[in-house]
């Protein structure tokens, strides 16, 4: 599991000192963090350890492992000539040679330096030899790089050349970085929790094979805007091809803006793979107080997304569908789908729109058919259709298909006020006729059913974990009754005091969420019963276009009326270039007298739609309508409400 947290990869120049006081640092600030990869850790690119910047390595992995970290290398396929070994390497012609038989020293970048030989099996076991060592410092996993450096003028094992040897060459050299890992895994690679083989290999590079390994990644591309939208391509067509999880280093080489930073870390947030690269000590809170909580909030949204990945990456062990997933995959019948290349499905039930155009704050979606929910706010849209959403700098378009059920972690922090110590699991359900998830909690499978038939919302599950329980958190109306196993619940008036109970119930209007905490017991059978009453008036109030509306922050509505009581919620629509686009429903987040507060999400309206349309929905058999409505301080004047 700790593969799916979020990774910092830290760079050439950082001494152990420096390493540790930056893992102290990450703690200490509460940055979730799950592996930490070590790039400069060698002597000249070869398996010697640079003692300067690493004199205690030992004692460095082990307290990079009490903190919690796990610790990635990144690897190598080349030997310097004044380099341990070297001599024995030319001796045995392990390493690939020109045609007289000398070894091939590379240019360029890695002037210098020779490139093993990993078509010769002799070649493997001595380069595994030489890791083996570093392995048994307690390391979890390789970050394989420079596997794509074969020149085609280079003589390898059996009279073969480097045109010919090309394209297989990192699958050879990863397949000895793996077999090396999984190979020492009985002494050194066991998950402290599970007791199971942990260690990951991380490939840079690959070819037909690859797809064995456990992941793909792009490596260090270039710090600038142009290449985010090609770096979703690749993440796509990596999945298309069998690769099963692929990640990019988050803000490339160099010190890119940090516009570029946050739009990279959200794509990361919503990989299969989230990882940091820090070059000349830039982290992403370099860049101030703002950066660095927008960052974090992407980090903790991770962590609470981990059962939903970690579901999914089980189930891709058995049938091979990727995580990341191009909306072809899921809907082959689609037209305008199949075009698609900058959206993406993030497992079955969430839609992912990176914004990749630097400047910008919104971009066009194409939603494929069925009902989607804005994951950041109140927005339900039809699909089938383009929208233009907003995408500020701490945000990402990202849509909930209606119908989900999505496990998330209690260690996200992200439901401080109603999640509690015990709760191993929170249930987001967004009901939806009948729906189902297979929740892997890295122990057992465990199905999870939605159902509605008319009045009656239906939740079960079967999982037996003493002292545990699950938060369910459903998008709903208030209900009339809640039943678990047939017993009749009470429901709690507070949100806190919630937190600290079970078989108990709240809802909270605001959020239109409801929310119950049931023991782990074994079969579980949640009812939720809803008052049959037919659906609220919609009374239109008035329509504004938006280039009236100003301000920073959410958007105030007051309304006046003879009898707030009456008055159900707010909805809105919001059109651009004549079309509907959205619509938000909202509470009230104020009531006092006769006047009501409502607040329109700023991000709501942040993409700027030509108009915004706004209806107060009332209660059933109510004929006195809201009297006046005012926008404070977005809107500069009251209007008058007519009456329907």
């Amino acid at each position: 599991l700790w593969t799916f947290r979020p990774w910092v990869s830290l760079g050439s120049q950082m001494s152990q000192q420096e390493v540790l006081d930056l893992s102290q640092t990450i703690r200490d600030s509460e940055i979730p963090a799950g592996a930490v990869v070590l790039d400069g850790w060698k002597s000249d690119q070869s398996c010697d350890i640079n003692a300067k910047l690493f004199p205690e390595p030992r004692r460095m992995v082990d307290l990079l492992h009490a903190r919690g970290f796990k610790v990635v290398l990144r690897v190598t396929p080349y030997w310097k000539s004044e380099q341990h070994g070297f001599s024995d390497a030319v001796t045995q012609k392990y390493l690939a040679a020109k045609e007289d038989g000398a070894p091939y020293f590379l240019d360029s970048a890695h002037s210098g330096y020779a490139l093993v030989d990993f078509s010769n099996a002799y070649a493997v076991n001595w380069w595994q030899n030489l890791y083996r060592p570093i392995v048994e410092l307690g390391i979890d996993g390789f970050k394989t790089d420079g596997g794509d450096t074969v020149a085609p003028e280079m003589k390898f094992y059996g009279g073969k050349t480097g045109a010919e040897i090309h394209n297989i060459f990192p699958v050879l050299y990863n397949n000895a970085a793996s077999d090396l890992l999984k190979n020492m895994g009985a002494c050194c690679g066991k998950d402290r929790e599970t007791n199971a083989e942990s260690n990951i290999l991380w490939a840079g590079s690959g070819f037909v094979g690859s797809q064995k390994h456990e992941a793909s990644s792009s490596m260090s591309l270039e710090g600038e805007f142009n290449y985010l939208s090609g770096e979703i391509r690749a993440m796509l067509s990596s999945s298309l091809s069998g690769i099963p999880l692929w990640g990019r280093d988050i803000g490339g080489h160099g010190k890119p803006a940090e516009e570029l930073i946050l739009r990279c870390a959200a794509l990361g947030c919503f990989s299969p793979i989230m990882q940091f690269n820090e070059v000349e000590h830039v982290l992403p809170w370099s860049y101030g107080a703002d950066s660095s909580h927008i960052y974090q909030e992407f980090a903790r949204l991770r962590v609470s997304l981990l059962p939903y990945i970690y579901s999914y990456v089980h189930q891709l062990t058995l049938d091979g569908i990727p995580l990341t997933r191009p909306l072809m995959l899921e809907y082959p019948n689609d037209v305008q789908a199949q075009s698609v290349e900058d959206s993406y499905l993030f497992g079955n039930e969430l839609l992912v729109a990176p914004v990749h155009t630097e400047g910008a704050s919104s971009r066009t979606v194409y939603l494929p058919s069925g009902e989607w929910l804005d994951f950041w706010g109140p927005t339900r849209y039809s699909g089938g259709k383009k929208v233009e959403v907003s995408g500020p700098l701490n945000s990402i378009p990202v849509f909930i298909k209606m119908g989900s059920i999505i496990p998330r972690s209690n260690d996200g922090k992200l439901f401080p006020m109603v999640s509690g110590a015990n709760d191993s699991a929170i249930l987001d359900i967004y009901p939806g006729g009948s729906s189902s998830f297979q929740y892997f909690n890295e122990k057992d499978v465990i199905p999870i059913t939605s159902r509605k038939v008319k009045n009656i919302l239906t939740v079960s599950f079967d999982h037996d974990f003493p002292s545990h329980n699950y938060l369910l958190r459903i998008l709903s109306p208030l209900p009339a009754e809640v039943r678990v196993n047939g017993v009749l619940l009470n429901a709690t008036e507070s949100g806190r005091d919630f937190a600290t109970m079970t078989n108990t119930w709240w809802y909270d209007r605001y959020s239109e969420r409801f929310y119950v905490r049931v023991p782990a017991a074994g079969k579980m059978v949640i009812q939720i019963k809803y008052k049959k009453q037919s659906e609220p008036t919609l009374f239109e109030s008035w329509r504004y276009p938006f280039e009236a509306v100003h301000g920073e922050g959410n958007i105030p509505v007051e309304v006046t009326a003879m009898n707030t009581e009456f008055i159900d919620r707010m909805m809105l629509t919001y059109t651009t270039k004549n079309s509907p686009t959205g619509e938000a429903f909202l509470n009230p987040t104020k009531i006092q007298g006769n006047r009501l507060t409502f607040e329109i999400p700023n991000r709501t309206v942040a993409y700027k739609p030509d108009e915004i349309r706004f209806y107060v929905r009332l209660l059933k058999s109510v004929r006195s309508a809201p009297q006046t409505i005012s926008l404070h301080p977005a809107l500069e004047r009251k209007m008058d409400v007519p009456r329907k």
